[in-house]
């Protein structure tokens, strides 16, 4: 009904910040992007098609980062772990996460109604998804980001030890439910990727670049079966170069590396997954020496 009469929001923001977290946690999630310009509206695509809703953003330096809480008291900490403490490296005022200079957003979901015995599977409700950063993106990652980010998971959203109930499908005359979100995140070049950590009182990182295309499909479910729940991921690099801080910089190259994950799963928690991985290469060169092994195991524990 809303939607009869808007049809159309358009939404022009000069600076956005969004901060997620607050005084119990030792670090909170910023994200800012300047010169934010978003579109809403619906429409359908034939006459008797299900309605659809559509968005669309377009945004300048967007960077997404991990910064310091001033208001964080350890006496009133929230169940932290042993890499609460400082990031290996800082960028400005934190721990950079994701930097690009634009970003291209764009979503379609059907606007769920009510269910149909004879409605065909192409009408199912459906969530897509799609994310243009551009050109020369730069991300930032490592066991310490990783930590950060199950704090702040288990804090918001703590995890469920009961059994996973089965989703009841709508029967006719239900409200229609979304199945899986879709997901699709690209850069046009130069994608920069660096997992940082320290190895005793040394800084280290793994430095990845994509100088062509690169592309990761994710699928996401919003409902359980019987035997669980699949997420599916395919990514695709192009110009693929990765190197480490060693003194034999060089680790690996590949002009095209295609990869392809499933894993499923179960309903109970911590119980047996089974994941299936799929890795094809395209004229690849690797480096090995000794030292690696110690430096990967560094990045681990």
């Amino acid at each position: 009904m809303l939607w009869s009469l808007v049809n159309n929001v358009q939404i022009v923001l000069s600076s956005v910040m969004i901060i997620v977290g607050n005084h119990l946690l030792p670090t909170v999630l910023l994200a800012q992007m300047e010169s934010s310009q978003s579109h809403v509206s619906w429409r359908r695509s034939e006459r008797n098609a299900p309605l659809r809703l559509l968005h669309h953003t377009n945004a300048r330096d967007v960077e997404i980062s991990f910064l310091k809480c001033k208001e964080f008291s350890m006496s009133k900490a929230y169940r932290l772990n042993a890499r609460s403490g400082p990031p290996p490296r800082t960028m400005g005022q934190g721990f950079s996460l994701l930097h690009c200079s634009s970003l291209k957003l764009q979503s379609e979901q059907t606007v769920l109604g009510i269910f149909e015995m004879d409605e065909a599977p192409s009408s199912a409700p459906h969530c897509n998804i799609f994310i243009d950063l551009g050109s020369d993106v730069e991300i930032a990652y490592g066991p310490w980001a990783d930590a950060q980010r199950l704090i702040l998971m288990e804090f918001f959203h703590p995890i469920d030890y009961r059994i996973a109930e089965i989703t009841k499908l709508p029967k006719r005359g239900e409200r229609q439910i979304l199945k899986q979100v879709n997901l699709v995140i690209t850069a046009k070049e130069n994608a920069h990727i660096d997992l940082w950590f320290m190895r005793d009182d040394d800084l280290n990182v793994v430095l990845m670049t994509a100088k062509r295309r690169t592309s990761v499909e994710i699928s996401l479910p919003l409902t359980t079966s019987q035997s669980g729940s699949n997420v599916s991921l395919r990514c695709v690099f192009e110009g693929f170069i990765c190197s480490t801080s060693l003194t034999l910089r060089k680790l690996f190259e590949s002009d095209v590396i295609n990869a392809d994950i499933t894993a499923q799963f179960p309903r109970v928690y911590n119980g047996i997954q089974n994941w299936t991985i799929s890795l094809r290469f395209w004229r690849t060169s690797a480096w090995f020496i000794w030292d690696q092994t110690t430096f990967f195991m560094a990045s681990v524990c």
